[in-house]
């Protein structure tokens, strides 16, 4: 595989798993998901708040007709369970996925310019493809598609580093497993780090 396929590789796996994740459940699957995030729920809207790093940690058992989560942020804990069907609980149930999904893919697509083929391995007994990614190791014409995807982001915060892992299943394109880290900063002059993994097992 060529070093030009794999950002196109990565930003499409990570596609596939928020729509098998959120949108379009494809038969049965656990995500789980571990991560050290902002959890000051003042930040960044507040002003003068800042940033608070601790645990959230997500658990899912998904089927094409229920969704069960068991999730955890700093020292809340939560349980979701929802039946196809049931107009308020079910959409609830994949905004909880979705949720736990978007900052890691969007800090991914940041970073997705940089990705390089790193192997093959198996995770459980999906075979995969290794992808790597560090904005670190940026020539200089994907560093300025990655100043220009930062700024489209906009907001409060900013994206500074990104760096990470994702495999990719060689049969479906899907990425079902990822660990990213993002360095991040504000106006106000706040900086911190964030990190996380998440494995898609298909059952």
């Amino acid at each position: 595989m060529s070093r030009s396929d794999a950002p196109q590789k990565l930003s499409q796996g990570m596609t596939k798993l928020m729509n098998a994740v959120s949108k379009e459940p494809l038969g049965n699957f656990h995500y789980s998901s571990k991560s050290q995030e902002n959890i000051n729920p003042k930040f960044p809207n507040e002003q003068g708040s800042k940033p608070v790093i601790g645990p959230v940690a997500l658990e899912a058992e998904v089927t094409a007709d229920t969704i069960q989560i068991d999730s955890t942020r700093g020292k809340e804990t939560k349980t979701v369970n929802a039946k196809k069907g049931d107009q308020l609980g079910w959409p609830m149930a994949q905004l909880e996925l979705s949720g736990s999904l978007f900052s890691p893919v969007m800090a991914i697509a940041v970073g997705s310019s940089t990705a390089r083929a790193a192997g093959s391995e198996m995770v459980g007994s999906v075979a995969t493809d290794k992808y790597e990614f560090d904005t670190a190791n940026a020539s200089a014409a994907e560093r300025a598609g990655i100043d220009a995807a930062m700024g489209m982001l906009g907001g409060r915060q900013k994206l500074t580093a990104v760096k990470g892992t994702a495999w990719i299943d060689k049969a479906t394109g899907r990425t079902v497993k990822f660990d990213v880290a993002t360095d991040l900063s504000d106006k106000a002059g706040n900086s911190w780090k964030e990190t996380c993994e998440a494995t898609y097992t298909p059952k």
